[in-house]
Parts: structure tokens; sequence; C-alpha cells
């Protein structure tokens, strides 16, 4: 995983502190926001190409929000768990490989998930089949991702 990022608290009602702006420190805020959302919603279990592709669902609904990759990950301007009616979750700091794999989406302008817009891990809950069926009823379509295990994780984009 290589260096811890930084080093932020999770408080009780599952708010990040201090804010993205300390945290992001010298970095451009949208780059830190990828590491930090690739951080919480995937790990050091990741394969690299999950973790990309995680990142990408994130730059493009920011992109089709309209908004920038930290309004989309941030609650009441402060990171956090998913919970808390985020996007995705955002509540633990990133380390140096997620990072890297946030630089390489930010700088790219090859999108593997074909615009990939929502994802779930199945085997982390409870009601995947009712999600999958949500998603299908709100106009979504799976998406093959290459280098990403589908049984993990499931990636969504609008129908055309």
């Amino acid at each position: 995983r290589g260096r811890r990022l930084t080093r932020s608290s999770v408080d009780s009602d599952g708010y990040v502190h201090p804010d993205p702006t300390v945290l992001a420190g010298s970095l451009p805020q949208d780059l830190y926001s990828l590491a930090r959302v690739i951080s919480s919603e995937w790990g050091s279990g990741g394969r690299p190409a999950e973790k990309a592709a995680i990142a990408w669902v994130v730059k493009n609904e920011a992109e089709h929000r309209r908004t920038t990759i930290t309004g989309l990950v941030t609650k009441n301007g402060l990171y956090g768990k998913q919970a808390q009616e985020r996007f995705v979750g955002s509540s633990l700091d990133p380390y140096e490989d997620d990072l890297a794999v946030a630089r390489s989406v930010w700088t790219s302008s090859f999108d593997p998930t074909g615009g990939a817009v929502r994802f779930h891990h199945p085997g982390g809950l409870v009601d995947a089949d009712k999600i999958h069926a949500r998603r299908l009823a709100e106009g979504f379509q799976p998406v093959s991702v290459a280098g990403t295990r589908g049984d993990l994780i499931v990636f969504y984009r609008r129908a055309a």
C-alpha cells in the first residue's frame, strides 16, 4: 500500500476531521478526494483495475451532476461514512497506492468502464439482489469492466 498519506479521525456522527482542504495539503482537492474514496471503498484488497473503476464511477457521476469530485463525496463539506447519505464512502485515509491509481484516472481520458456511474459490492451486502433490481429499475445497466471480479464488484452505467 505504501505510506499512509494523512491521519484523520471519524466522529460519532460519521464525519471526518479535519476538513478536506487541510487533509489534501498541497494536492489538488479532487485528486485527494479520489484517493480517499479508493481507500474507503476498496482498501488494500482490491486489484488496481477495480480501484480505477471505482474512481471512474466517481469522476463520471461528478461530471454528470456538474459538480466537483469533492462536492460529490462530501456532506456538509466533510468526508465520512457512506451511511451519512454520501454518494460513496470517504472515511478512510488514503495510501500512496490509492493516490497513484487516483492520479492515473485523474489524468486519463480513456474510461475503461464505458461511463459507469454506480457500483456495489454483492458479497458485502445482505440485499445484493434487491440493489441490483433497483439499479435496473432506475434505468442502469450492468457493465463488464476488464480486470475486475464481477462476483465482488458490479458496475453500472446509464442505459442508452
